[in-house]
């Protein structure tokens, strides 16, 4: 099978899923699958080389996607022709880059599936679904529910009337509909967020990393499976130099 694997960063930019994408890519290769990894640009780094997990292409396309995923809404129709060249049997979706993968993979008309590794494209205030009173959001998307959030967490100031002539009139409006025009204000980003729910609801199917995030999603072919953990490169090491530099003594950690 011929498989397209989009992801926002990769090496040398590393990190968890990273490491997660290159075990599974290298799985996947060893299987006898041909893998293909589009990633963002880098400078350090050419526009295409082949590595043991499979043929790696770099493009501008998906830069700064991690911090403002909003950017795929726009440039996704630039993602059509790299899956033409590729020619997928299918596309593996990953993190914020998702929202453009998946249209793109629609207009391509090549079946995409999505990985879900946590909050990133469902929580406006990305707090990490984690409530300012500690409590566990449930993916409870709302303007009602993200505005409360959004008053644990910087509770609100009305603002002060001032100046004079038409400057005192426009403070004065502002104070005595301020909650109205902050609720104007926010609700353009929760509706951006449920666009994003919508487009990844819209993929063929979904993997998630826990049955928490599997429950973020109501479409059918949603998936929790578990990572797993390879005991070829994670393994028990002699622990005395790390335990006594940090002062651990026979206190367990990982």
């Amino acid at each position: 099978m011929n498989i397209l694997i989009v992801i926002d960063r990769y090496y040398p930019i590393g990190g968890g899923i990273q490491q997660y994408i290159r075990g599974l890519a290298r799985t996947l290769t060893g299987m006898g699958h041909s893998i293909t990894i589009l990633t963002q640009t880098d400078e350090d780094a050419p526009e295409q080389e082949q590595w043991e997990e499979g043929m790696i292409l770099r493009t501008p396309i998906l830069k700064d996607t991690l911090p403002h995923p909003e950017v795929m809404l726009e440039r996704w129709p630039q993602l059509v022709p790299y899956i033409e060249a590729v020619q997928p049997d299918v596309i593996y979706a990953n993190n914020h880059t998702s929202i453009g993968t998946i249209q793109a993979a629609h207009a391509a008309n090549v079946p995409v599936v999505y990985s879900c590794h946590g909050w990133g494209l469902f929580c406006p205030l990305k707090i990490r679904l984690i409530k300012p009173d500690q409590s566990l959001c449930h993916n409870d998307r709302s303007l009602e529910n993200c505005l409360r959030c959004s008053d644990l967490r910087n509770p609100p100031v009305p603002p002060r009337i001032k100046g004079m002539g038409r400057t005192l009139v426009k403070s004065t409006y502002e104070r005595l509909n301020w909650q109205r025009i902050r609720r104007k204000e926010f609700a353009p980003l929760v509706q951006r967020y449920d666009r994003y729910q919508d487009i990844l609801e819209s993929a063929q199917a979904r993997i998630a990393n826990s049955r928490l995030t599997a429950s973020f999603f109501r479409s059918p072919r949603t998936y929790p499976i578990y990572l797993g953990l390879d005991t070829a490169e994670f393994r028990p090491v002699e622990s005395h130099t790390f335990r006594e530099r940090y002062q651990l003594g026979d206190a367990p950690y990982i």
